[in-house]
Formats: structure tokens, C-alpha cells, sequence
């Protein structure tokens, strides 16, 4: 029970080092399918069970070497399991964050109406990629936030959300040309 205890101790202040350490090396594709608190804890208890179990007493200084050595493993071993990704086109790889959108929609100017149009394409989307743009585009969730919520994998939020990004980008493009075409 002691050792149990020690261990939990450890942990917890091994923890906020290994979050920095994880946020600052960690790159932007293992971020799309990884959070940087799950990896952190991950490396936190992997160092104090090494910790706890050596039979040789750990200074201070070789915790947080040991902590950043099992971070930049965890993180790398999360980039060959997400190697898949490699090459993928211009896609938005972190949902962008929210934007204030105009709150008031009835005015007649073309930025409340070009807001009017694209709330009114984003509820004609199918449901599954609304909700997708709903959460990472409205919300400013991540694709791992989001798929944590819907209890669906991250690379699915991901696809459902560029799938409607490019509906509304065809559908934008359109709207545009008949716009132009109006001013005429």
C-alpha cells in the first residue's frame, strides 16, 4: 500500500512537467488524434513506476530526464501509429477556432446576409456532418474532443468534417458567382 501511495505522489508531480514537455514537442499530426493530458499521464506513471521499482534512488535531475526521454518515445511511437496521415492535402488540420459570427442576422447588408447563407447551408448539411462542423467548426472542439463526445474516432470526425468543408466550399463558390454575377 505504501509503494501505491508513493507511486500516486509521484504521478501527480511528475505531471505538470510532462505536460510540458509532451505540448512542446508534440507535432501537429500526432495533435489531430492525440491529447497532449492523455500523453502526459502516460509518461507520469511510466517514469514513477520506473521510479518506484529501481532499486537505486532518483534525483531530481534524472526524474526530468527520464521524463523528457519517455516523452519523446510516447511521441513518437503516437506518430507511427498515425503515419497513415503522411501526405494528406491542405486539409484543416485543428478545426478552426470560433469566430464571432454577426449576432444580428435580419439586416440587409451583404456580410448579414452571406451569415444568413451559410447557417441556412449548414443546417441543409446530412446530419452526421452537421454535427461535425457544429462541434469543430462552431464550437472549436478538436477532432479528438469531438470524437470523445459522439464516441466515434477522431479520423472519422475528421473526414465527415473536411466532406462538409468542401460541400460548403462548392456550395460558397456558387453563391459567390451568382453575387457577382447580380452586381452586374
Amino acid at each position: 500500500m505504501l509503494e501505491e501511495d508513493a507511486l500516486g505522489v509521484l504521478c501527480a508531480r511528475l505531471q505538470p512537467y510532462a505536460l510540458a514537455c509532451v505540448r512542446r514537442r508534440m507535432g501537429v499530426r500526432v495533435r489531430r488524434w492525440e491529447s497532449a493530458e492523455g500523453i502526459a499521464a502516460q509518461v507520469a506513471l511510466d517514469v514513477a513506476t520506473q521510479a518506484c521499482t529501481g532499486a537505486h534512488r532518483l534525483g531530481e535531475e534524472d526524474l526530468r530526464a527520464r521524463v523528457r526521454r519517455t516523452a519523446r518515445w510516447r511521441l513518437t511511437d503516437a506518430a507511427r501509429r498515425h503515419a497513415h496521415a503522411r501526405g494528406e492535402s491542405a486539409l484543416a488540420l485543428q478545426p478552426p477556432r470560433p469566430r464571432e459570427l454577426a449576432s444580428d442576422t435580419s439586416d440587409t447588408s451583404v456580410c448579414g446576409e452571406r451569415v444568413r447563407w451559410l447557417h441556412e447551408r449548414i443546417r441543409a448539411l446530412p446530419a452526421i456532418q452537421r454535427d461535425a462542423v457544429e462541434l469543430c467548426g462552431l464550437e472549436g472542439l478538436s477532432f479528438v474532443e469531438a470524437a470523445r463526445r459522439r464516441g466515434a474516432l477522431p479520423d472519422t470526425i475528421r473526414k465527415r468534417y473536411g466532406a462538409a468543408l468542401a460541400q460548403l466550399r462548392r456550395a460558397g463558390a456558387a453563391f459567390l458567382r451568382r453575387m457577382a454575377a447580380s452586381d452586374r
